[in-house]
């Protein structure tokens, strides 16, 4: 069943890039690309303060599944509502925007 979250769009390879930066992991094997990505996700979501609020979860994009970091939440099964205005200004520093949380349909 689809649903809809509001967040923003993640980049695996902008992911990487940062986890390395930050010394994370490797990108040596695929499954120590996916670490490198997973560690630079939950230190991403601890820097913008979302750590225990959001969550990452997979959404249709143009066509294709891209990994979103779900602020908010239209799941009837586990909905959760966004996050204070403070913490979504903190999370846009840490991702450098100035673009407001979308709202996208999950992939199925």
């Amino acid at each position: 069943m689809s649903y809809k979250v509001c967040g923003y769009l993640l980049s695996d390879e902008a992911l990487l890039i940062d986890g390395l930066r930050r010394g994370f992991g490797t990108d040596e094997t695929q499954n120590a690309r996916y670490n490198t990505i997973f560690r630079a996700t939950m230190d991403l979501m601890v820097r913008g303060e979302v750590n225990g609020t959001a969550r990452i979860c997979g959404v249709l994009h143009k066509g294709q599944t891209q990994r979103c970091l779900a602020l908010a939440s239209t799941d009837p099964f586990e909905p959760f509502r966004l996050p204070s205005r403070r913490r979504i200004e903190a999370l846009k520093k840490e991702l450098k925007t100035d673009r407001e949380p979308r709202w996208y349909t999950t992939a199925d």
